[in-house]
């Protein structure tokens, strides 16, 4: 759950050894750089992006997630800038687009009109020091939130919210604005099985997959779900053909075996829980052929 977190704390006491350093002051900005908010529509989208020429190559993945939350109304305008070095409004004058094209792509796209902030007026120099610092990842945002085994729970609730959308196992990229939605969505429950599989786990089965199988699989049995994945982590008084001793002596002999992937484990798991519901026995395991539903 969240707690109370200062984001802007007072600074602590000199510490030991620390070096009293010598202010340096920058020079104030130059006055020709702009800083507004602008409703971006296609067209305008569109004339801004001709007349561009620094800004990278478009990842067309990249622009469909963005596509797909505007479409949503799950875009949300965090401050990030749309920087030129000219001014987008002069027409006649040379305009550089140096950052926002995937934004931009994604309204003429999308045919969406969004809010964006417009900073104008900087250096084409500046270019080499965008998007160089690593992204906060979604679990960092869990963690700042407070939230318990952040990590775990990030992974459930990207999986989750694949699965449910695709009914499969790819990894696939979201924003942040969908995950905090579908985590809202799912709930203390989610939070409570991530939890409790922050564990470690056998050859490629990772927590966020394993906590993930078992927010599903409990949704048909809560009490067979927690017997059949502890088994997995714990393979105590299973017997040979238990399919929770099967997959689980699966999963070590292919730890090492680049043939497999995260995919064809949850599709062994989701095979060896419906036989452990069924009361089936199970010895030798294979990747389905036909993906099998969650029984």
């Amino acid at each position: 759950m969240s707690k109370d977190i200062s984001l802007f704390a007072e600074p602590g006491p000199e510490k030991e050894g620390q070096q009293n350093l010598e202010p340096i002051i920058y020079p104030e900005l130059d006055p020709k750089i702009v800083v507004k908010t602008v409703m971006v529509d296609p067209e305008m989208a569109r004339d801004i992006l001709k007349r561009s020429r620094y800004n990278r190559a478009i990842s067309q993945s990249t622009v469909n997630r963005y596509v797909r939350d505007m479409r949503a109304l799950d875009w949300v305008f965090n401050g990030q800038a749309v920087i030129f070095n000219g001014s987008p409004e002069d027409r006649e004058g040379e305009l550089e687009l140096l950052n926002g094209g995937h934004r931009l792509t994604a309204v003429m796209q999308g045919n969406v009109t969004v809010p964006l902030l417009f900073v104008s007026g900087i250096t084409p120099a500046a270019i080499r020091t965008m998007d160089t610092g690593r992204a906060r990842s979604f679990a960092q945002m869990l963690s700042i939130d407070g939230e318990t085994s952040p990590e775990v729970l990030a992974a459930l609730i990207a999986t989750l919210h694949n699965y449910r959308e695709h009914g499969d196992w790819r990894g696939r990229k979201y924003s942040t604005s969908v995950l905090y939605k579908t985590l809202a969505r799912e709930g203390q429950r989610a939070r409570d099985v991530a939890k409790e599989r922050n564990h470690k786990n056998q050859g490629k089965l990772s927590k966020g997959l394993l906590a993930t199988l078992d927010y599903l699989f409990g949704e048909l049995n809560p009490i067979q779900s927690k017997e059949f994945c502890d088994a997995l982590r714990d393979g105590i008084n299973l017997d040979k053909d238990d399919p929770r001793h099967a997959a689980r002596e699966w999963l070590i002999r292919t730890s090492d075996d680049d043939e497999y992937n995260s995919e064809d484990v949850a599709w062994v798991l989701i095979e060896a829980w419906n036989r452990f519901r069924a009361g089936e026995k199970w010895s030798k395991v294979r990747v389905p052929g036909a993906k099998p539903e969650i029984q």
